[in-house]
């Protein structure tokens, strides 16, 4: 039987694990939950699963088929948090289908995915000239990626990896990078109604929206490239400020998360945000950088990269057109590690936004794309065996 048809044959399978998944709440830093839903359909069908990393509650996921070369699918457990469930059209963590769509919190981002790659992998045993690892990381969507870089430390290494993190309407060769700083500005404690001390404040909360205004309207500075779109600065995305209702405020900190493309660099970027700062007299201003990943990119010419895209087309009638991703993924952890990445996923929407939807036809779609490029890409790098022949004499 050829994959597709495989394939098809686990279609209630992959939705069964994905409605579990949604059912399984990971907003709030508890992947090991999620990772024991895998673990538990994983070896329902005789293989074992490795659980791991620094926090209890926080694991990552490992499992295997086959020997030799390697090929990741890697996905996240963790979601955003699901917001005001009134927004919601069905419960987000019912995992309800209707209409062939099937809702709730990390459907499309990307539980939806996560269910795909591991019926994908199950799929290929003992169709494969090499190993696919499915790698199930933590921590991915708050932009640290601590799961895609506990992978790393513990040695695991591989000749590519397949991330489930996107849609079916692009194969994504390329992420932008990130960057995200703190700025805190010092002002001066003050009570808000006594005679004497009035004007001895320094707001540093007004300081701060004076600061986030002309950040705001700041244009980064990158050269162009064919493949990213120009980068991005958001300030003020997250906020702190202020002790009491009748003391002016001498502290407030804000987040600023930035959006790199290749050539800007963190010091670069560092200084363009301090030249935009206006200056707040009587308060001192701090920057620090809390975290950063680099842009990466992966050549359409790559072996990994056709063979997905030749994969694509035999399931879908079509090959995706090619692009980038705004946002990161675990794909800027691996690749600067020498791995290189395609980013495909499910089709779907409302990503971190309520009524998140993935189309579950699309699910075992994505399914037959990793597992039709995996034996392409692994059989085609091993080496064609001829039968010995005999000696005449």
């Amino acid at each position: 039987m050829d994959l597709p048809s495989l394939i098809r044959r686990r279609e209630a399978a992959i939705l069964r694990l994905a409605r579990d998944l949604i059912q399984t709440p990971t907003e709030e830093g508890n992947e090991t939950a999620t990772a024991q839903v895998v673990r538990d359909a994983v070896a329902a069908e005789g293989i074992r699963c490795i659980l791991f990393g620094k926090d209890k509650q926080r694991q990552n996921l490992l499992f295997s088929v086959g020997e030799g070369r390697t090929l990741l699918f890697n996905g996240h457990l963790d979601t955003v948090p699901a917001g005001d469930p009134a927004a919601w059209r069905h419960p987000p963590f019912a995992g309800v289908v209707r209409g062939g769509i099937l809702y709730g919190r990390g459907a499309s981002d990307m539980k939806g995915g996560v269910a795909a790659i591991v019926h994908a992998a199950l799929a290929l045993r003992g169709r494969l000239q090499g190993r696919v690892v499915v790698a199930l990381t933590r921590g991915e969507e708050g932009g640290e990626f601590d799961g895609a870089r506990e992978l790393l430390a513990r040695g695991l290494r591989a000749a590519g990896a397949i991330v489930a993190d996107g849609s079916l309407r692009q194969l994504t060769l390329g992420c932008r990078g990130g960057m995200r700083v703190r700025i805190t500005v010092h002002g001066r404690a003050a009570h808000t109604g006594t005679l004497r001390h009035e004007g001895r404040g320094r707001h540093a909360v007004l300081g701060m929206a004076r600061l986030l205004l002309a950040l705001e309207g700041l244009q980064l500075r990158a050269p162009r490239d064919r493949w990213f779109p120009p980068p991005k600065i958001t300030p003020g995305t997250v906020i702190k400020g202020g002790v009491a209702v009748n003391v002016v405020p001498e502290r407030c900190e804000a987040m600023v998360d930035c959006r790199l493309v290749p050539g800007q660099t963190v010091a670069g970027v560092l200084q363009e945000i301090r030249r935009a700062l206006p200056p707040l007299p009587g308060m001192r201003v701090s920057l620090q950088v809390t975290e950063h990943y680099p842009p990466v990119f992966t050549p359409p010419s790559s072996p990994l990269v056709q063979a997905v895209r030749r994969a694509a087309r035999e399931e879908l009638g079509r090959a995706p057109p090619l692009g980038v991703s705004g946002g990161g993924t675990d794909a800027n952890v691996f690749q600067p590690a020498g791995i290189p990445c395609v980013v495909v996923g499910t089709r779907g929407d409302n990503y971190h936004a309520a009524n998140e939807w993935v189309r579950i036809s699309s699910l075992s779609q994505l399914a037959a794309i990793c597992s039709t490029a995996a034996v392409e890409f692994l059989n085609a790098a091993q080496p064609i065996r001829t039968p010995a022949t005999k000696r005449r004499t």
